[in-house]
Parts: C-alpha cells; sequence; structure tokens
C-alpha cells in the first residue's frame, strides 16, 4: 500500500545494495543465495507477508541478467 512506501523503497535499496538485479520494477533476481538475508531483513522491517522469494533454475531469455552478473551465456544452439 501507499502508506507504506518508505519501507518498500528501503527494501528496495536494500535488494539493490546487495547486487540483485531488476528484472523488472517489483521484480529483482540473482543468481547467488540471497533468500536467508532478504527474509530477515523483511523481518526486521516487519513486511514478511509481503514479500515473496522464488527460486527458478530458469528464467527464459537471460542474456541481460547473465551479462549483468558477468556469467557466462547458456549455449541455446542458436546462432
Amino acid at each position: 500500500p501507499e502508506k507504506h512506501k518508505s519501507v518498500r523503497e528501503a527494501l528496495r535499496r536494500k535488494l539493490r545494495a546487495m547486487g540483485l538485479y531488476p528484472l523488472q520494477d517489483s521484480v529483482l533476481v540473482s543468481p547467488f543465495p540471497v533468500q536467508a538475508e532478504i527474509e530477515m531483513f523483511c523481518g526486521m522491517l516487519g513486511i514478511t507477508s509481503c514479500v515473496r522469494c522464488i527460486e527458478s533454475s530458469n528464467i527464459g531469455e537471460d542474456d541481460e541478467v547473465r551479462d549483468f552478473f558477468r556469467l557466462p551465456r547458456r549455449n541455446t544452439g542458436r546462432e
């Protein structure tokens, strides 16, 4: 909710400081294990019920994300 804008901004700053990549405005990703730290920070802010951490091995076209984290691109067989 808008009344929690300062808390949202604090979370967004923390996630970016942790090095997460902004895939969309409210979707940040990392190839590294960050869930425990995020959950601890959300607990300190009292917003654990408002935040979801999702673990995935595939987010589709991810070259931009891989480039951001300086990870090798997947070999998709396309030229």
